[in-house]
């Protein structure tokens, strides 16, 4: 955002901010709360503000919803509002925003899309158990592509869900014919013309079309993967992936 990545630190309690080089540069100071296992960040711009939402993983189904405003330097922040506790989550692991001033969240175990607008409402839900016919589906990623449409993904049977911006399905994306070497999806990232996600197998990270064919790994000198579990796509076409066990962020420019 703003070209900052804001990047939520769940074992030290922090969100750590960098620069579009993946350069550290401060901690977001929350000003009046300590974050409590912060697992997502999202940036929301209203016309008033900017907000944070942060995902804070306390434990198992114990999970918040937070939202901060945001100083005019990005450097400060202020709680303003926590989501409603009558559509509480469990273990949330993703959540998007890019084209309005609304978030998307994978609500992992309740196996469903949330779509909750800046005052912190439920907007609309799709459950994925439903959609998918699978009543033990993982839904653990959640994109939103720059025309507002939003894409999510069966962990396990490696099927993307293509869903409009109300959450109505539209599509589904079967990657199943290749799972002897697409072991799960861990996450994806909606472009406009191909999907990047991120996957265990010998590639761990590859380009797709909408179609379902994979047109290349992300194979990068000096660069072994190693679980990456996120993408996040900025104004200037950089990809930035979290690569977990490897504790970085790495940039990649999309050509």
């Amino acid at each position: 955002y703003k070209d900052l990545l804001f990047i939520a630190d769940r074992s030290n309690g922090v969100i750590q901010v960098f620069d579009k080089d993946c350069e550290y540069l401060y901690v977001l100071n929350i000003k009046d709360k300590i974050l409590n296992r912060p697992s997502s960040i999202s940036i929301i711009k209203t016309e008033h503000q900017e907000i944070a939402v942060i995902i804070e993983r306390r434990n198992g189904s114990n999970c918040l919803l937070n939202f901060y405003s945001l100083s005019a330097d990005l450097k400060s922040a202020k709680h303003i509002n926590t989501i409603d506790s009558k559509f509480s989550m469990n273990d949330p692991q993703d959540m998007d925003s890019n084209t309005s001033s609304n978030v998307y969240i994978a609500d992992t175990l309740n196996r469903r899309i949330i779509k909750i607008n800046v005052d912190g409402q439920l907007v609309s839900q799709v459950d994925m158990a439903k959609i998918s016919h699978n009543e033990r589906i993982l839904v653990k990623s959640v994109s939103e592509r720059e025309d507002g449409d939003v894409f999510t993904a069966d962990f396990d049977e490696c099927i993307v869900y293509h869903l409009d911006s109300s959450l109505k399905f539209k599509n589904k994306i079967d990657f199943s014919q290749y799972k002897k070497n697409i072991k799960v999806i861990r996450s994806i990232c909606a472009l406009e013309d191909s999907l990047i996600i991120c996957v265990r197998g010998k590639s761990q990270v590859l380009k797709t079309t909408y179609s379902g064919k994979i047109i290349s790994p992300f194979v990068l000198k000096n660069v072994d993967w190693c679980n990456p579990v996120k993408i996040s796509k900025s104004s200037d076409n950089t990809l930035y992936i979290s690569d977990k066990e490897n504790d970085r962020i790495i940039n990649i420019k999309i050509l």
